[in-house]
Parts: C-alpha cells; sequence; structure tokens
C-alpha cells in the first residue's frame, strides 16, 4: 500500500462535511448520527455550512456534539465565487484526509473547488424525477445538470437507499455506485406504552376513542398529500377514524381546501413529531418517490401499521416482513381508499411491537452510522469495501 495513504490505526481520520445548512430535515438528520458515530470512533471532524440559516436551524443539536463548526453565510446560491472561496479557504486550514457533502449545492460546489482530497457525497433521492416535481422543469434540467456533473467527478457516491444505487447504476454505468440504508433514531421514536398518556394527547387533539390515520412531510406534489385526502374523504369516517397531517408545503392551502370539515387535521410543522405517530394507529405515505423515506421509518420504530404506494423505495424497508403493510398504485385514491377502509380499527401493542422490532433490527440510525464510518475508514486506508 502506498505509504503516503493516511492509516487510520495510526492516526485519526479527519472529514470535512459541507452542506448547506443546518435545516431541520432527513438528510440532516442521518448526518448528525453519522458526526455523532464518528466522534465515537475517534475522527477529527469540522463541518463547513454554506449558506444563512434558516428559522428551522438545528445548528444547537449539532454544537452539542462538540465539533468544529464554521459558517460562510453566503446568502445566495447564486455567489458561485464565494462559495467556492470559502470551501477552498476551509479545505487549505483544515486540511482534512476526505470531504464529504451532502445536497445538490455542496456536492457541486465541492466537486467543481477540491481537487487534491478523496471526495464522497450521499445521493438522497432521485435527481432525475424529484427535481422536475419539486422545481419545474427549467431548474430541475438545471438541477440533473448539476448532478451529472458531481456524481461524475466524486470519488465515493453513496446511494441512500437500494432503489437509488440502482437507477443511479443504470445511469453511470462506468462509475461505482455504493449503498448505506438511511437509519432513524430509534431512542427517540419509540412505541408509547402508556394508554393513560395515548389519551390525554387524543383529547389535546380532540380525536379520543377515535383510529388515527397519520401523514408527515411536506405538503407538495411529490408527496401526494391531495389523493390521501380524496381516498378518506369516500369512506365518511367522522365518527370512527381522523386523518391528520404533521408538516406543511406548497400545497397546504389547497389541501385544507379540498379537506372541508371531514375530520382532516392539519397540525403544521412540529417539532416533536414521534408524539403524534405513538398516538396514531396507520402511517400513509403516498409518496410518487423517495429516498429512503425517513418519516416511514420513524412511524415504523414508534409502531404504527402502514398503508404506502407502491413505490419500490417502500418495498425495500418492508421487503422482508409483509405483515401489517399495505401497498396502492400510486395516485389510485379508490385503492387507497379500500385500504384505509380495512385500516379502521386499532393497532394491537403486540403489532406496534412487531413494527418497530423490524425497523429497529434493520434501520437503525447507529447501524447507518457505524457503517459510513467503516465505509470512510477502509476507503482511506486503502482496504477493500
Amino acid at each position: 500500500m502506498d505509504l503516503s495513504i493516511r492509516k487510520a490505526d495510526d492516526k485519526k481520520v479527519s472529514v470535512m462535511v459541507v452542506i448547506s445548512r443546518f435545516d431541520k430535515c432527513g438528510p440532516n438528520r442521518e448526518l448528525y448520527s453519522i458526526i455523532r458515530q464518528m466522534k465515537t470512533e475517534q475522527f477529527q471532524v469540522y463541518i463547513l455550512t454554506l449558506f444563512c440559516e434558516g428559522q428551522d436551524s438545528d445548528i444547537q443539536t449539532f454544537k452539542e456534539i462538540g465539533v468544529n463548526i464554521k459558517q460562510a453565510n453566503i446568502s445566495s446560491n447564486r455567489r458561485f465565487a464565494n462559495i467556492r472561496n470559502a470551501i477552498r479557504k476551509w479545505n487549505c486550514k483544515w486540511n482534512p484526509d476526505i470531504v464529504y457533502s451532502s445536497g445538490l449545492s455542496a456536492c457541486y460546489h465541492v466537486a467543481k473547488t477540491i481537487t487534491d482530497k478523496t471526495l464522497y457525497c450521499t445521493l438522497h433521492n432521485n435527481a432525475y424525477f424529484d427535481l422536475k416535481i419539486g422545481f419545474g422543469s427549467i431548474l430541475g434540467k438545471i438541477g440533473e445538470y448539476l448532478t451529472n456533473y458531481y456524481v461524475k467527478n466524486m470519488d465515493y457516491n453513496i446511494c441512500c437507499s437500494k432503489t437509488l444505487q440502482e437507477i443511479y447504476q443504470k445511469r453511470f454505468p462506468n462509475r461505482v455506485m455504493y449503498c448505506i440504508q438511511n437509519g432513524t433514531n430509534i431512542q427517540k421514536f419509540q412505541i408509547e406504552n402508556s394508554i393513560e398518556s395515548i389519551e390525554r394527547r387524543k383529547r389535546k387533539l380532540h380525536v379520543e376513542g377515535k383510529i388515527v390515520f397519520i401523514v408527515s412531510g411536506s405538503l407538495d406534489t411529490r408527496k401526494d398529500p391531495l389523493t390521501i385526502i380524496r381516498a378518506f374523504k369516500k369512506l365518511n369516517l367522522q365518527d370512527r377514524a381522523v386523518l391528520v397531517f404533521v408538516g406543511t408545503g406548497s400545497l397546504e392551502r389547497e389541501c385544507r381546501a379540498l379537506a372541508g370539515q371531514n375530520n382532516i387535521i392539519f397540525t403544521g410543522f412540529v417539532d416533536g413529531v414521534e408524539k403524534y405517530y405513538q398516538i396514531a394507529d396507520v402511517y400513509i405515505s403516498a409518496s410518487q418517490s423517495e429516498g429512503l423515506p425517513n418519516s416511514v421509518l420513524e412511524a415504523g420504530a414508534c409502531g404504527c401499521r402502514m398503508i404506502l404506494s407502491d413505490i419500490l423505495q417502500h418495498k425495500e424497508i418492508y421487503e422482508e416482513n409483509w405483515e401489517n403493510v399495505s401497498y396502492f398504485e400510486t395516485g389510485n385514491a379508490e385503492a387507497l381508499a379500500q385500504l384505509i377502509r380495512k385500516n379502521v380499527r386499532h393497532t394491537s401493542l403486540e403489532e406496534k411491537e412487531k413494527m418497530r422490532e423490524h425497523i429497529c433490527l434493520k434501520f437503525s440510525d447507529e447501524q447507518m452510522a457505524k457503517k459510513y464510518c467503516d465505509f470512510f475508514r477502509k476507503t482511506v486506508n486503502g482496504e477493500n469495501l
């Protein structure tokens, strides 16, 4: 082995992490778990954020880990020179063994700027579908171009699901695509065993005595909340069940208008989404596309039964555990309504424990984080993966 390669056994592996900002989102929750594990395993970790923090910043949570954080506080992603100067500056100052980035802007600018380090990134979504849905055809095409560039120029592209790995491997047959599946915080997302606590929370929502169906995440086209509302309205379940949407998004006004007074609740953004999962009986996702959905992992860890659209990313989670999980054709409100009707019953504690056991066994954040640390260490040492 080339002696110029630093051995992890002889020296701490130093990692420069580059992200846009500390938004409260799935990729950053996973990043938190990874960095926390890195600290446990004696990695030297530095984090650079490129843009000004938003109102939902989670920076304090990351500061509590005790990592070195620098904020470039750039006002716009159009300020290419400022972004690349910041990346160049801190790469020079920190001189890490590897540079790891997450998110479209961070990955693209890292790939454009750094040529003297080993580059790693995680692919969290299907850029060739999600970006068009989220940003329209023109911006979606630009996003595809940026994605193509950085994927071709990263040394290691890590996909957050097997499904994404297959998608990107077909598109880039000359690149090796790796996979480390997402994991969720099973300490935070747990079953609520206290009936009194569940009923108390239900009373606050005015849903006591009812079957609770829950949806969480952004109210946008990709998540397709309108199909869920149409399906639920078909059944006239006001006296028996309630549908709760946790989150906000571009379709919120349209969702509220369509829902009317049909026992459908919109909470808006909440910090403690696990408290809603814990009182719910069934989780619903109508997503047209995902990476590996955090909300499904979280709800499963809290013991919810599942009604899911039939995309491969959903089936990847439960490929060996079909019990208490139902699938419907994406966008088919009638098929979804039939599954909702079949699931109008309380979820037993035994069912909850079985759902949680599956997530704990295969999709814990600790397992995911250890796989990342192992991946980084082996590649720095020049070992076979």
